[in-house]
């Protein structure tokens, strides 16, 4: 959780497209708000993670 709002969404902390053997990890997943999964964190993973995507 980040900001303390209602948690609806799982995600992946380390992007599936980086290590999709990790996709059922429970330590590579967390609980964020909506606005935080589709916004901010997805913004920052298309920054930090764009070289890398197959």
């Amino acid at each position: 959780m980040i900001c303390g709002a209602i948690a609806t969404d799982v995600d992946h902390i380390v992007p599936r497209s980086v290590a999709p053997e990790r996709r059922l990890d429970t330590f590579n997943l967390q609980s964020l708000c909506k606005a935080h999964h589709s916004g901010a964190k997805q913004s920052l993973e298309r920054r930090l993670y764009k070289d890398r995507k197959t």
